[in-house]
């Protein structure tokens, strides 16, 4: 059975008169009523219903205010004759008098009815498992005192609930939060196997402190190019904050006053302007920092901590034009735990040491290569320090010269000749046949014509 997209359109849309998925005329009454198990809708007004598919991906809404009544339902069955459709999740039972609409475009996710889609009286949004919310291109609404809390989860029969905005949209949709508190949030650990992808996020507010996040996500979420940007005096205090389950690929976040991106596992994003870029901490399941760019960071452009789960750095920039903050900190604390930490091909310019080595046990280079950490064929430019003193006997195959980016200032970190094909494997594949060739830094460098084809792919060997 089909599952239902909702499409929302902030220029066209109603929150009164269409339900987001169903015929794009909406079709709507106002006496619609339920029966006494609430899993058939009588329409007034004599409805056409030729238009209205029942494979799942029509939804009907009822306009009911009581407090945690069900007011999206997928649509299953109908009957001309008798003017009814039947949906798959019961409505308030024995209801009257509730205007309805089936089809037409939505014209927010922050409108009050609008809201149960996620968060219904503090309990299970409407959206089902495998439902999709579908912002259109140019959609842009405001949301003021409050952002917007998940309360149910995708399941592994149906998949992930979406909120997304339309694939390839010229103008990219946005949601702007007029406030300091978070804008995206989860009700609790147990909501998972969300995803959320092609919108972008903004604070503008201003007065008082920096405060909430934009993204405050539970596990198996994955945020595929959002992005998280203000234009107030205030900033987010974290951008994308997950767990050891959550995926962030292809994200931008700028601005964050204490860290970027926070216990996600993260690929391919740009990370601007932030205290901290990318935190890997906290005794979780993070396993993955690759291909990632982190902006002019403030503090530490990565931060490495708590080693229950091996970690993976691998292909990363880390550019500062200030000179004072630190690349790469990795937190050698251990207690008990193993480590497995692999830093490979990462490009770090501009800091102040690039890989800072912290804590006191184990206190020497010998024990960290002892327990698998192992920092290969990374750059290292302009750096007061290569690495904290002591640990210098870690560093393998250590590029030290500019790789040459094409314009930081622009965002545009793709490196020079002189990082083509200098990044690990340095060697042919396991003594076989098979060499690869990878550039070290975020940027795999593509060849002009007539050099030849290479393939590429950040990370790949």
């Amino acid at each position: 059975m089909a599952l239902p997209i909702i499409r929302i359109n902030s220029s066209t849309g109603s929150d009164t008169a269409a339900s987001g998925a169903g015929p794009i005329s909406a079709l709507t009454g106002s006496a619609a009523s339920t029966s006494a198990d609430g899993l058939t809708v009588t329409l007034d007004g004599s409805p056409d219903l030729s238009g209205v598919a029942t494979d799942g991906s029509h939804v009907i809404f009822l306009n009911d205010p009581t407090a945690g009544a069900r007011n999206f339902g997928k649509i299953v069955g109908k009957d001309q004759l008798l003017y009814t459709v039947t949906v798959s999740d019961a409505f308030r039972s024995s209801a009257t008098g509730l205007s309805w609409a089936i089809g037409g475009k939505r014209a927010s996710i922050g409108a009050t009815t609008s809201r149960k889609l996620f968060d219904n009286n503090s309990a299970a949004g409407d959206a089902m498992p495998g439902w999709i919310i579908e912002m259109e291109d140019g959609h842009a609404e405001s949301l003021g005192s409050t952002g917007i809390v998940m309360r149910r989860a995708g399941d592994a029969t149906n998949g992930a609930i979406t909120l997304r905005g339309a694939s390839g949209a010229s103008v990219l949709p946005k949601i702007t939060y007029m406030n300091n508190s978070t804008g995206i949030a989860f009700s609790s650990a147990s909501v998972a196997r969300w995803l959320f992808e092609d919108f972008h996020v903004e604070k503008n507010a201003t007065g008082g402190s920096h405060g909430g996040y934009a993204f405050n996500c539970a596990g198996f979420t994955t945020l595929r190019r959002i992005k998280v940007t203000d234009v107030g005096t205030t900033h987010f205090i974290y951008g994308i904050v997950g767990t050891g389950s959550t995926i962030a690929i292809g994200c931008y976040v700028e601005n964050a006053t204490v860290i970027g991106i926070h216990q996600c596992n993260t690929f391919y994003c740009f990370v601007r302007n932030c205290a901290t870029g990318i935190n890997m901490v906290n005794n979780v399941d993070i396993k993955n920092c690759i291909g990632n760019i982190i902006y002019n960071p403030t503090t530490t452009g990565i931060n490495i901590a708590n080693y229950s789960y091996n970690k993976l750095v691998l292909n990363n920039t880390v550019y500062a034009n200030t000179g004072s903050p630190n690349g790469i900190s990795f937190d050698a604390t251990s207690t008990g735990a193993k480590f497995d930490c692999f830093f490979f091909n990462n490009a770090v310019v501009g800091c102040a040491t690039a890989f800072v080595i912290t804590g006191t046990s184990p206190d020497n280079a010998a024990e960290l290569l002892a327990k698998s950490c192992i920092f290969d064929s990374n750059a290292i430019y302009n750096c007061t320090n290569q690495i904290t003193s002591g640990y210098e006997s870690l560093l393998t195959n250590t590029v030290t010269t500019d790789p040459q980016f094409s314009d930081p200032a622009s965002g545009d970190f793709s490196v020079g000749e002189n990082m083509r094909a200098v990044g690990l494997p340095t060697f042919n594949i396991g003594y076989s046949a098979t060499r690869s060739y990878v550039d070290i830094g975020a940027a795999q460098r593509q060849e002009t014509s007539g050099v030849g084809v290479r393939g590429r792919f950040n990370g790949a060997f």
